[in-house]
């Protein structure tokens, strides 16, 4: 029977929703109560989407401690509600979602099984979304929970001239109470989040072995919650907010490169602030969030210290909409601006781009082969690359509102299913699917994207909605979204070639630039940079030209704001225990690198040689060569193998065993995978040419032909030792030229550096 406790349990569940609760357990008493030997319906629940009509009825079952089943009425066939039905207990609390989306066919179904006198005992909830003029309305709703029983016959009075629902199901939903639930406010949405925060602790400390600790808990929520915006409800909470602090922290750990041993997340003051003002007229926000699709941007910091992580929230922005459409302030459509002309490079992959727009503005051109359009597009390629970029240029190009889906909303199959509701009814449109290549962590779990659903609704979808998806990695995307019919012509996106960096350092060197600053000399020294990292590079240069009080931007300033962003800061000498010796060490290291790779690799020409210490390298030989060889040849691997083992084996001949150190520990790992590589999968072993042992390993438990492999291995590199003792005896004399120059200079480049290694050539 329903109690006190049990009402103050419920509530203690479902956030600010005490009256609500109150009617709910006023309906449930009287049919509890009633003698019944047919079902009736207990009441309909009103509401948006995400109000929490599911959950307070399960909330409700909980508390009666009865089974909860939900079924929805769009999506199932009249075979399955049979089915599913007659599976139920008789003291069921069941969840009737969405009747008014069923065909009339099966309301009719619908309600002859009901009446089955085996039912009688269930409690009975619809959860509908029509009735908006009610529930969105606060006077209303202040109305009707002072005399329900009136206001409730008005409800279903009102349903009556909407389309949806037959009149004989909307008579026998009448039998039952309306309970309309308002949107949820700010206030109910950050305890929700807070509650959510601090039930993640725990089972991150389970998977990652490192204590999480949340200061001022209910800050982070808000902040996280009002991220989140504009579909900010109870249930995008529950699924995304975790996963958005989540992704904050695991981004903070892979740029520190370490596991660390304790995290700590937490506000600054300023951040503290700006919440408070944020959060002076909660209604106010809340309605710029909903209807003007204002936007919360938040800045984290993070510093890793003594194996501790603390990840800071810095500032929480709000940011006025300016070039958004959308659809009666349920979800934003974005227009984008920028078109292919803006974007540096990647002709090819525009080029066919423009091909794809062609025929869907064009069909006619297939008709003559009878096949229609492309219904989606997959531009796949590593990041950095530009697909974002090429993905809002398609969208402008197209002339086409874009609905984007991204990060854990891609999990979540109601909200992608709510997505292309609104881009049918708001097309012609493009559908995002950003990074389809995801995995995320369901039911404890890694999984990849669900996509029964998705591909139903790619391929239904019709001519007014078309899906573009990016991912990183082909092999990722599950083949059935690949099929005919839904992302089915696909587009490879390249690394950035030499083209493309040099019209990124062409739009950088409009600001103020010394004389003689050269595009393509700056984009060689970029060689291997992505579009994220020249973007970091762009906008270190500026600040630091800003910070040095610099009136031009010269050559050798621009090189060392790459080389930090490739290579980590530079070391000062009070950084290292014995820099004197640690330059000497490098300066033969690095030498013996250049010097051998200029002998057995002339076609790799060098632009760099430092032995400056940095943050990533104490020292490296940069290469100014782009194309990655589609085929390698067993004399480019012993070259390349050889190449790694000279700079460890100078070392010991200018300065003796005693010197021998950790420096060379990247090169012995690279040259051991590389020689593992070219024995057991690549073929190219005399003993051992026709052999690939592949994926073996995984099948099998155990690597076949182990104890050969590892003896040609050991071949191969002790080959490539001698090959480059040999050739360090041969040339010590230009090694040690150009040791010296590094020691005094640190780095070498251009001409200064060619005078040295122009004669090995020959």
């Amino acid at each position: 029977m329903i109690t006190q406790s049990l009402q103050e349990a419920m509530q203690q569940s479902v956030y600010g929703r005490d009256q609500e609760i109150e009617h709910l357990l006023t309906l449930t008493t009287q049919a509890l109560l009633s003698s019944r030997e047919t079902l009736r319906p207990v009441a309909t629940l009103f509401g948006q989407g995400g109000s929490g009509r599911g959950h307070l009825i399960a909330t409700l079952a909980q508390a009666l401690e009865r089974p909860f089943s939900t079924l929805d009425l769009s999506e199932i066939t009249e075979e399955s509600l049979d089915r599913q039905l007659q599976g139920l207990s008789a003291q069921t609390v069941l969840l009737l979602r969405n009747p008014e989306k069923a065909p009339e066919a099966m309301q009719h179904r619908l309600l002859a099984l009901l009446g089955d006198g085996r039912f009688s005992e269930m409690l009975l909830f619809f959860s509908a979304r029509l009735g908006d003029r009610f529930y969105l309305d606060g006077g209303f709703l202040a109305q009707f929970y002072a005399q329900p029983i009136w206001a409730g016959g008005a409800v279903m009075e009102h349903l009556g001239g909407q389309k949806g629902l037959s009149t004989a199901l909307l008579s026998f939903m009448a039998l039952g109470g309306a309970i309309p639930l308002s949107p949820p406010d700010l206030s109910m949405l950050f305890a929700i989040a807070q509650r959510e925060l601090e039930a993640l602790s725990a089972p991150f400390e389970a998977q990652t072995k490192s204590p999480l600790k949340l200061d001022r808990p209910g800050l982070i929520a808000q902040a996280l919650t009002l991220a989140l915006a504009p579909w900010l409800n109870a249930k995008r909470i529950k699924a995304h907010l975790p996963a958005l602090l989540l992704d904050a922290l695991l981004q903070a750990i892979k740029r520190r490169g370490a596991q660390p041993e304790s995290i700590q997340v937490r506000v600054t003051a300023v951040a503290a602030r700006e919440l408070k003002l944020l959060g002076e007229d909660l209604s106010s926000l809340g309605w710029r969030l909903s209807r003007d699709l204002d936007r919360t941007q938040l800045k984290w910091q993070s510093r890793l210290q003594k194996g501790r992580l603390t990840l800071s929230l810095q500032h929480i922005t709000l940011v006025p909409n300016t070039d958004e459409a959308s659809d009666n302030g349920t979800l934003p459509a974005y227009r984008f601006t920028r078109g292919f002309d803006q974007i540096f490079g990647q002709r090819a992959a525009k080029r066919e781009l423009e091909a794809v727009i062609a025929l869907l503005k064009s069909p006619k051109k297939l008709d003559r082969f009878q096949t229609p359009p492309p219904q989606g597009l997959l531009l796949h390629g590593p990041e950095g690359v530009g697909k974002a970029s090429l993905a809002q240029a398609f969208c402008t190009q197209m002339g086409r509102p874009c609905f984007v889906i991204a990060g854990s909303e891609l999990f979540d199959e109601s909200h992608i299913a709510l997505v292309y509701e609104q881009a049918a009814r708001h097309g012609p449109c493009v559908v995002w699917l950003k990074e389809i290549d995801a995995k995320g962590v369901i039911g404890g779990v890694v999984t990849a994207v669900p996509t029964e659903r998705l591909e139903k609704l790619i391929a239904q979808s019709g001519e007014g909605v078309f899906t573009l998806a990016t991912a990183q990695i082909l092999e990722e995307v599950p083949d059935t979204l690949l099929d005919p019919g839904r992302l089915d012509w696909m587009v490879e996106i390249p690394d950035l070639d030499y083209e493309a960096r040099k019209a990124f350092m062409g739009e950088l060197l409009k600001r103020p630039c010394a004389e003689g600053v050269r595009a393509g000399n700056l984009a060689r020294y970029a060689s291997g940079m992505n579009t994220n990292e020249l973007a970091r590079f762009e906008r270190r240069a500026l600040l630091e030209a800003a910070r040095r009080g610099l009136s031009v931007l010269d050559e050798p300033f621009l090189i060392e704001q790459i080389n930090t962003v490739k290579y980590g800061h530079r070391l000062e000498g009070n950084r290292l225990k014995n820099y004197r010796q640690e330059l000497e060490t490098t300066a033969y290291h690095e030498a013996a690198h250049a010097v051998v790779s200029t002998l057995l690799q002339p076609d790799k020409p060098i632009e760099q040689v430092t032995a400056a210490p940095r943050a990533g390298a104490l020292g490296f030989v940069a290469y100014e060569i782009d194309d990655k060889l589609a085929s390698l040849s067993r004399q480019e691997v012993q070259s390349a193998l050889a190449v790694l083992m000279a700079g460890r084996l100078a070392q010991i001949r200018a300065f003796g065993e005693s010197r021998i150190d950790s420096g060379g520990a990247d090169d012995l790992e690279r040259a051991t995978a590389l020689a593992w590589a070219a024995v057991s999968a690549l073929g190219l072993d005399e003993e051992l040419d026709f052999l690939s042992v592949g994926q073996l390993p995984e099948v099998l438990g155990f690597v076949p032909f182990a104890a050969r492999i590892e003896a040609r291995v050991q071949h191969w590199l002790e080959g490539a030792k001698a090959r480059a003792q040999t050739l360090i005896e041969q040339h010590w004399e230009s090694i040690d030229r150009l040791a010296s120059a590094l020691i005094e200079s640190e780095t070498l480049e251009g001409k200064t550096l060619e005078t040295i290694l122009k004669p090995l050539r020959r």
